[in-house]
């Protein structure tokens, strides 16, 4: 149960991210800006907090620092940087329906790599929570333009959300490091990578909205960067790292898309939009998902 919290909660808080991230759009931070700064001082409270809780920062053993580097480069730079110009490339809606694929990857992935068996619940869950994505998306609305790259990005963030849970799942569970520091170093790995990423994705997608550099963000764009930081980034990462010490990971890929459902309820009270009878039956559809998968009913 207290995995199944972590992961519920973490997928929560990860609903903040569309909503601080229209926010800060709207004080003129592009995409990529956003993520450096958040990862920059997500970086600096967590340093901060841990020295001051006498923690050692180094504990790798033997070469799991490479891991760590690695870490940060393909899940955390690269995820991040395919998921956002897949929505450049296509649109909002198209990338997240393909970056939640995951959770029809993760089960196969964790038997491939964990031994973990596929359990008939889980891809009874999957089902709905595919549906429930559906039709939160409104897919039936989508204006799919062709195959495009844009598309192959998306399929691949969806991918790599899935060895994402994999990969953590090994580190925290099966390897037993300790949650606050794997996630502290792995947003300094991310941190690392995404700095000369912002010069790549300048020259392969040249729009402002992206890429482009405010050196003099207003009083309420660090307010909200530092929520960004706090909200999504440090307590999101720590209760989904933490959920994945308990919980199987093909259950964990299901339990974390109550994420659309919660910036849903956050976008109708934060942003005033409207919510629709395609979120409320996607939202009945994902909370189903959760049920059965928390229940085994």
């Amino acid at each position: 149960m207290k995995g199944n919290l972590l992961l519920i909660s973490a997928g929560l808080l990860y609903g903040t991210i569309p909503i601080l991230a229209t926010l800060l759009g709207r004080c003129g931070i592009s995409t990529v800006e956003q993520m450096v700064i958040r990862l920059g001082l997500a970086v600096i409270i967590m340093a901060v907090g841990l020295a001051a809780l006498g923690r050692r920062f180094f504990i790798f053993r033997n070469n799991d620092i490479i891991h760590i580097v690695l870490f940060g480069l393909f899940f955390i730079a690269v995820f991040f940087s395919m998921y956002m110009s897949a929505a450049v490339l296509t649109s909002t809606a198209v990338a997240v329906l393909l970056l939640y694929i995951q959770p029809a990857i993760t089960p196969f992935l964790a038997r491939l790599v964990l031994k973990e068996k596929i359990e008939p619940r889980s891809l009874a869950a999957v089902v709905l929570a595919l549906a429930g994505v559906v039709f939160i998306l409104r897919v039936w609305d989508f204006d799919w333009g062709g195959f495009s790259f844009g598309h192959i990005l998306g399929f691949l963030s969806g991918v790599f959300y899935a060895v994402y849970i994999i990969y953590m799942r090994i580190l925290v569970a099966v390897k037993k490091y300790d949650l606050s520091l794997v996630t502290f170093w792995t947003f300094v790995s991310g941190l690392v990578w995404m700095i000369p990423l912002w010069f790549v994705l300048d020259w392969l997608i040249p729009q402002p909205a992206i890429t482009a550099v405010n050196l003099s963000p207003s009083t309420d764009a660090w307010l909200l960067l530092v929520a960004f930081a706090v909200i999504p980034t440090i307590l999101g990462y720590l209760a989904f790292n933490g959920g994945l010490k308990y919980v199987s990971s093909q259950r964990a890929g299901v339990l974390i898309i109550v994420e659309p459902v919660g910036a849903v309820i956050m976008g109708a009270l934060i942003l005033g939009q409207a919510i629709g009878f395609g979120e409320i039956v996607g939202g009945l559809l994902i909370l189903s998902s959760v049920a059965v998968v928390s229940t085994g009913k």
